[in-house]
């Protein structure tokens, strides 16, 4: 346990087009600067679940010795905004593995943060460890 894996990407406006058209999520506050401008946020934020798709990313090509895993579970709290162009640390931390009799459960603390520090999405996540 304690053995954990990061993940480091850049929110561009390419990824964040990119995202509405995979999801046809295109609301307008991750969309048009004019209308964010009017929120709260000030500026365009990113989907929440690019957030989670960065955690899946880790999940699967970052923990040291973890040749494949099946998510199954994820819990989610979007603690700040995603902004364009910030930068994103993931880092998914093993917590406990749960034998069953022909797997095993591998349970992690999934913490995403920005250039700052800031921790912007966090939760827990559980993966079948596939080897």
């Amino acid at each position: 346990m304690g053995l954990s894996g990061t993940f480091t990407k850049q929110v561009t406006d390419e990824l964040v087009q990119q995202f509405a058209e995979l999801s046809g999520d295109h609301n307008p506050v991750h969309m048009d600067e004019e209308f964010a401008k009017k929120t709260q946020f000030k500026h365009r934020i990113a989907h929440g679940m690019i957030t989670a798709a960065f955690i899946s990313t880790c999940l699967a090509e970052h923990i040291p010795g973890q040749e494949s895993c099946i998510y199954l579970d994820q819990t989610l709290k979007f603690v700040k905004p995603v902004y364009l162009n910030d930068v994103l640390t993931v880092k998914c931390t093993i917590t406990e593995f749960i034998p069953k009799k022909n797997f095993t459960i591998v349970v992690y603390d999934t913490t995403v943060t920005n250039q700052d520090n800031v921790v912007v999405t966090s939760g827990q996540a559980q993966c079948m460890a596939t080897k």
